[in-house]
């Protein structure tokens, strides 16, 4: 509710107009003390409230509710009618007149532009970065008369910003970033007031972002990065819609291992830690890999690592082959190795973790095999040796081939 004065009023008068609704009214101070209802018990369709400030007051709230303790709810439309020394709304006749009752909630255009990402941390699941961020109002409260100060407007920067607003005994649209992690930089921060009650806030910081990285299809995953603007103040104060003109992302961002699409926003309701809807903006993005580093770090090495061991198939000199096949397997331990640090620690298997499981299971499987061929021949099988090699040569590959397919159906 607006403010009133003492000795002032408060006339409420609700009725259903659809449905089986059966309202009731509760007005509660500053303290969520109730003062007054109507209605308390759901009988009827209509209620009718009616209290007197006793001194002057603020933050007073008004409930409507649609059924009472232990019974069902109701539902359906309703007319509310409110006035200040109004008593002719109790008859649900009163004719719109006067000052605002009901204090409507201000609408603030936030919009965030991603100026750059210094860097992104996989393991850990977060992303810093420099943002800025905007918001734009209009607040009656904070009008001037331009002749007071022979100017049209105001600039309070830093910590100016928090002396006025305390000063003036008023809100302003103050947020938190919900997925912060640790302090946030702020290099610039600048509050515009101007003499008709608009306002503009500016504010370009430094923090981390967390967000929920999904590396299942790792590395030809794509990634969403999320900032979260969160007001703290509920809904019947401030709700946020977006400011699509400066909402984005800087083609100077600095980011060279994901390719960052267009960022999209969405404006929601969450409750706050008082279990009031407060607004929160969203701004997200999404970002798959470059290609390059993966390609020929890790899927070209591997590939060589196959067709060696596939060349050696071709030997008939089984002493060899054994030879070859343990030194590509030592090989391939320790090119896993080199490559553990760039894996993000998961407790799931990610599509490179499938072919790093399966290269080493059928290199281990390729000495095996090649120490049971050489135990053949020394057994004077040599023939059947052949015949088992000769099909083996085609089956290796077209087994590759085979696990791979599995592996993208499996993953993708």
């Amino acid at each position: 509710m607006n403010e009133f004065k003492a000795g002032e009023t408060l006339y409420a008068y609700i009725e259903a107009t659809s449905g089986d609704l059966t309202p009731m009214l509760e007005l509660t101070n500053f303290a969520s003390k109730p003062l007054r209802s109507g209605n308390i018990q759901g009988l009827d369709s209509t209620a009718t409230l009616q209290y007197t400030f006793p001194a002057d007051a603020a933050g007073f709230r008004l409930q409507i509710a649609s059924h009472g303790p232990g019974s069902p709810p109701t539902t359906g439309d309703y007319r509310l009618l409110l006035g200040a020394d109004a008593e002719e709304v109790l008859s649900g006749q009163a004719e719109a007149d006067g000052r605002a009752v009901a204090r409507q909630p201000i609408d603030v255009s936030i919009g965030v532009k991603l100026e750059q990402i210094v860097d992104v941390d996989q393991q850990l699941e977060f992303f810093t970065g420099a943002a800025s961020l905007r918001m734009e109002w209009n607040d009656p409260a904070w009008a001037f008369n331009p002749e007071d100060c022979n100017c049209d407007f105001k600039t309070f920067e830093g910590g100016a910003i928090t002396s006025f607003v305390t000063s003036e005994g008023r809100r302003w649209p103050e947020f938190t970033i919900h997925n912060q992690q640790g302090n946030r930089w702020r290099q610039n921060e600048v509050l515009v007031v101007f003499s008709n009650g608009d306002a503009i806030y500016f504010e370009r910081f430094t923090t981390n972002f967390q967000v929920d990285f999904d590396f299942e299809q790792f590395p030809f995953d794509t990634q969403t990065f999320v900032i979260r603007a969160e007001s703290l103040f509920p809904n019947e104060y401030f709700i946020y819609t977006d400011h699509e003109d400066f909402s984005g992302i800087s083609p100077d961002h600095g980011e060279d291992e994901f390719i960052l699409s267009d960022a999209t926003v969405e404006i929601s309701s969450v409750p706050n830690s008082g279990g009031n809807l407060a607004s929160r903006y969203t701004f997200s993005f999404e970002g798959p890999r470059h290609l390059s580093y993966y390609v020929f770090q890790i899927f070209v090495p591997i590939l060589l690592i196959i067709l060696v061991s596939w060349f050696t198939f071709f030997l008939k000199d089984y002493v060899r082959r054994i030879e070859v096949a343990s030194g590509n397997l030592l090989l391939f331990i320790a090119f896993s190795f080199s490559l553990s640090d760039n894996y993000p620690r998961l407790g799931y298997l990610t599509f490179l973790d499938a072919v790093m499981a399966i290269m080493f299971v059928v290199n281990a499987l390729v000495v095996v095999y090649n120490v049971w061929l050489r135990r053949m021949e020394m057994n004077e099988q040599v023939e059947l040796v052949e015949r088992i090699d000769n099909i083996m040569d085609w089956v290796y590959p077209l087994m590759y081939v085979l696990l791979l397919i599995i592996l993208i159906w499996w993953f993708f």
